[in-house]
């Protein structure tokens, strides 16, 4: 039993079996398959909605581990390694959910969560100033 498909996958192979193999195939027609596709396997907003909470809960976490790792070398003077590595494993998630957001087409939320990581890190670093300064 095959799944149920959508409207526009329908639209697709339907256009797919209508013009019949590839081979024989106009430039224009390849093009109108290819644009499609290209809707047809477009991630629905539910889909977005998930890949976004993915991303903001990694984002939270990768925050709260920069935080120590930043106040951590403030206070000591020196980075705890372990910490240091696990943080750099985190921010590799951070990428890979901003990686899938921005192929799902969700480039509006990608740019957001760089700038709000930018203002963060920006905070951080002042804080850390402060800590070192006194």
């Amino acid at each position: 039993m095959n799944p149920p498909l959508s409207k526009s996958r329908k639209v697709a192979r339907d256009f797919r079996k209508a013009h019949g193999p590839i081979e024989g195939w106009s430039s224009e027609a390849f093009v109108v398959f290819q644009d499609l596709l290209i809707v047809a396997h477009k991630a629905g907003p539910l889909t977005r909605f998930r890949l976004r909470v993915q991303a903001l809960l990694v984002i939270a976490y990768a925050m709260a581990v920069y935080t120590v790792d930043e106040l951590v070398n403030a206070v000591r003077g020196s980075y705890w390694l372990w910490l240091t590595d696990h943080g750099d494993h985190v921010f590799a998630w951070f990428y890979a959910a901003e990686e899938v957001c921005r192929r799902a087409g969700d480039h509006r939320f990608v740019e957001w969560a760089d700038g709000l990581c930018d203002r963060y890190d920006g905070a951080i670093c002042r804080l850390s100033s402060r800590i070192v300064g006194d």
